[in-house]
């Protein structure tokens, strides 16, 4: 595993570094960086790994090569991996801050999306599994010129439950405020 692999290691006969330090990557990831601590020559102990533009690696985060170009993540590594407690900032506005296993989102974690709508709780091998909170974001829409239509639906709220505890735990809130005003202008 590990984003980005062979991450200061030596030649031959060179002992890999341990400590901490930056090393950049060329080739096919090209401008992709870490700083951070590093054992035998992974990335181990806490550290900050940056995806160029131009990044063609793909894993870790449960994204595609395409989602990790412009990414960072900062937080514990073990073995070349994120894995401990870390925060993923993608490109796109999407950000996961919470816990990881071998490169993939898993335990307790928070997920919120380009769309502002986010998802709090439990994760297994990176998607949401067991109890956690949806929320949507609020939305506004405009109507055409000359007439104003503005529907606000305040933040939707759900609590999501594993099978064996949703007889005792599943709660659905669903609160919308709908306001229309129409306002007709003849010239």
């Amino acid at each position: 595993g590990g984003e980005g692999g062979g991450g200061g290691e030596g030649d031959e006969g060179e002992e890999a570094p341990s400590g901490s330090g930056v090393y950049s990557w060329g080739g096919d990831n090209s401008g992709n960086s870490y700083d951070g601590e590093w054992l035998r020559g992974l990335k181990h102990g806490r550290g900050v790994y940056r995806w160029s533009g131009g990044s063609t690696e793909s894993g870790g985060a449960g994204e595609s090569a395409s989602t990790k170009a412009g990414a960072v993540y900062s937080g514990e590594w073990f073995n070349d991996d994120m894995h401990g407690v870390g925060d993923y900032a993608a490109a796109d506005g999407a950000h996961y801050r919470g816990s990881w296993s071998r490169g993939v989102k898993q335990g307790l974690g928070r997920q919120t999306f380009p769309s502002g709508d986010s998802y709090e709780g439990l994760w297994r091998d990176g998607r949401p599994h067991g109890p956690g909170l949806y929320k949507w974001a609020p939305t506004t829409t405009q109507a055409p010129p000359h007439t104003t239509h503005t529907t606000h639906t305040t933040p939707t709220t759900l609590l999501l439950a594993t099978p064996s505890t949703a007889r005792s735990t599943a709660t659905t809130t669903t609160t919308t405020t709908t306001t229309t005003t129409t306002t007709t202008s003849t010239h």
